[in-house]
């Protein structure tokens, strides 16, 4: 709730100085706060006033967006109908515009959209699709959870190897991206110690 008050706020700022996208992206984050605490028509209802003011102002990236955030609210209530509406509408916006993290987020709503209405094979076109988009993008983390996705949409649909197939990739993602972390954060750690000390960080010769 301090959320939303907060954005309440900003939308005093934004406006009397006819800041169009700001007051756009305000109504959005209000309508995200309010799907998040599951009151879905008060969601509906600022996300709606974001679509209007982004379509106004040709603002693609951010109606891409809104329109993927709707398609989660009816998903949150099981009108996958609706949902897949919006998510499609998201899909095609982002695809025009080049947006991968908008078509790997679409395409993986779509897939457990799917996935959810027990049409397996649209929903592993889907989830491959924002696979496809994931490892563009190198985000290992968007990658190891489409993995999961198709691993479960593969069980789902009896294909009991291929689930284990790439539930052992996700596993193998994941684990990468644990040593990194640990690995990051045992140099901050030496890094810190160091600094207390006063001790000079020892270079890495590849760094000379």
């Amino acid at each position: 709730e301090k959320s939303i008050l907060h954005y309440f706020v900003a939308l005093q700022i934004t406006g009397p100085l006819n800041d169009l996208q700001g007051t756009a992206y305000n109504y959005g984050n209000i309508g995200y706060v309010y799907q998040k605490m599951g009151k879905y028509s008060e969601a509906l209802e600022f996300m709606e006033k974001t679509v209007r003011i982004l379509t106004e102002i040709n603002d693609d990236l951010g109606l891409a967006d809104v329109l993927n955030n709707m398609g989660k609210v009816f998903f949150a209530q099981k009108d996958f109908s609706s949902a897949k509406k919006y998510f499609f509408d998201s899909y095609a916006k982002s695809e025009q515009i080049k947006h991968l993290r908008g078509i790997a987020s679409a395409g993986t709503n779509i897939g457990n959209t799917f996935s959810k209405e027990k049409n397996f094979v649209r929903s592993l076109e889907f989830h491959f699709i924002a696979l496809k988009a994931a490892e563009e993008m190198g985000e290992k983390l968007l990658v190891s959870e489409v993995l999961n996705n198709i691993s479960s949409s593969f069980e789902n649909a009896g294909e009991l190897d291929k689930a284990l197939e790439y539930f052992k990739k996700f596993e193998a993602v994941k684990s990468e991206m644990l040593k990194s972390v640990s690995k990051t954060t045992s140099t901050t750690i030496r890094a810190q110690f160091d600094l207390e000390k006063g001790t000079p960080i020892e270079k890495n010769p590849s760094e000379w």
